[in-house]
């Protein structure tokens, strides 16, 4: 739903970038979104979230440079 609404509200497109750790860098990937996050990484939701709003959110922590 996410994903869907990055397109459909705030103009994002698919991005395969990814972070160090091979993680994808924002949900707006162009692959399937399930499993990119679960109720046990609730750190991994959150960076989501806010790089989803704000493309500019830095790496996460869990990400190292």
């Amino acid at each position: 739903m996410f994903h869907e609404l990055g397109h459909a509200i705030l103009g994002r497109w698919h991005q395969n970038e990814q972070l160090s750790n091979g993680d994808f860098k924002t949900m707006m990937f162009a692959r399937n979104q399930f499993g990119l996050y679960n109720e046990f990484t609730p750190e991994r939701r959150a960076y989501c979230l806010n790089d989803l709003f704000n493309p500019e959110t830095p790496a996460p922590i869990w990400a190292p440079d």
